[in-house]
């Protein structure tokens, strides 16, 4: 063929690319979040890639993806997505997602269906009247020329008695609530299952990290959810004082819903990307649907099983990053990724171009018991073959004898 030097750089590639239909394998549905997370993942090994390059041009183009504060940036601007569609266009959104959404959101239905309602009203031009979407349960809050008069989302949002920032500290506290049973069994279901011998040590360490993972965790949603609302109060007002109220359309909650990703900082270091990218996988899924709804997309792009096509190009950057060019790009990955993927693929041989899967220490043992038995078994059949006497011959005691003793 091409011969492996010449191929060395491209194989992996072309081999993870032939893997991306074993995706249909899984039934007839589709798996778009999935695949949108393998790919932006798979982008994010590539941009690691193209950073170790001495290209000037190559550098300065991936200069944004060294950013400290990256993984933030990323969060705010899937954030605007996400929040958009929960509020606009929920159908955009996974059933189960808009649930939790609904739930961490921390409002009832109808404020969210009455914040659609301005929105729409003022990006068609028509009259903004909340009160006639509002249902009869509710009872209206102020007077209705208040209503009419404020079309902002304040009055909505503020409770009876509550200013601003007593309605900030009160929904944090209870949003921090909501969200620590999210994340309890997050922390302590893996740590119990990886370091169940070592979590009941004396010292309590790894019970201690793993509460303090869970409480940061939960400050992160907790703090998400309340900027998203403080910061809809506070965009409103701005935004009315500064460009009139008509300006509380589409593009204004696109930015005022960036502000919430903010709240990442909170989280540890390591775990930020990891939220940045889960997220914008949701994006960028919600905006797909968004666009499609909108007829931004022409029937001659659209693919029927796009899911198998991106995770098709996903596994084959990542096969390209975990081996091509004698593994000389592994470092991309991090360790723990790194562990997984060599325990499924093997973990040897890149150096030499032959990729080979170690087995594990009781596999090893294994073969080394089995293979001492057997050749043990035969040598003293060997041995036993070659000392058993011919008939007749006067010596068959002491050979016997001596049988005995080789076997032993």
């Amino acid at each position: 063929g091409l011969g492996a030097h010449r191929t060395r750089r491209w194989r992996g590639l072309l081999a993870g690319a032939a893997v991306g239909p074993a995706l249909l394998l899984t039934g007839g549905g589709r798996h778009t979040s999935l695949s949108i997370y393998l790919f932006l993942r798979a982008l994010i090994l590539l941009g690691r890639i193209g950073n170790k390059s001495e290209r000037p041009w190559l550098r300065a183009l991936l200069a944004p993806t060294r950013w400290e504060h990256g993984d933030t940036l990323m969060m705010c601007l899937s954030s605007s997505q996400v929040l958009y569609s929960w509020i606009m266009v929920p159908q955009s959104l996974g059933s189960s997602y808009v649930s939790f959404l609904n739930m961490h959101g921390g409002k009832p239905t109808w404020i969210v269906a009455a914040l659609r309602h301005i929105v729409e009203s003022n990006r068609a031009g028509n009259r903004v009247d909340v009160a006639r979407i509002l249902p009869a349960s509710v009872r209206q809050p102020g007077e209705p020329r208040g209503w009419q008069r404020a079309r902002t989302v304040t009055p909505l949002l503020l409770r009876e008695g509550h200013s601003f920032w007593t309605h900030g500290l009160s929904f944090l506290f209870e949003a921090y609530k909501r969200s620590l049973p999210v994340y309890l069994p997050v922390y302590f279901v893996p740590a119990l299952l990886i370091h169940r011998k070592s979590f009941l040590n004396s010292d309590l360490k790894l019970v201690k990290k793993t509460l303090q993972g869970a409480a940061r965790s939960s400050l992160f949603l907790a703090s998400y959810c309340t900027l998203a609302w403080q910061a809809c109060m506070v965009g409103s007002s701005v935004a009315s004082a500064l460009f009139g109220r008509r300006s509380l359309n589409g593009v204004w909650l696109y930015t005022i819903t960036a502000a919430p990703g903010l709240a990442t900082l909170l989280e540890k270091k390591s775990r930020r990307m990891e939220l940045a990218v889960y997220v914008a996988a949701r994006a960028v899924e919600a905006w797909v649907n968004c666009a499609d709804d909108w007829g931004w997309i022409p029937a001659v792009a659209r693919i029927k099983r796009m899911d198998v096509v991106m995770y098709s190009v996903a596994s084959a950057l990542m096969m390209h990053a975990y081996c091509d060019d004698c593994g000389r790009n592994r470092d991309v990955f991090r360790s723990k990724y790194l562990n997984i993927i060599d325990f499924i693929f093997g973990n040897v041989g890149h150096s030499s171009e032959q990729i080979r899967h170690v087995p594990s220490n009781s596999e090893l043992a294994g073969q080394v018991v089995h293979k001492m038995r057997k050749s043990l078994s035969q040598t003293s059949l060997a041995m036993l073959m070659q000392q058993i006497p011919e008939a007749g011959n006067g010596e068959a005691g002491d050979a016997s004898q001596g049988a005995e003793l080789n076997l032993d």
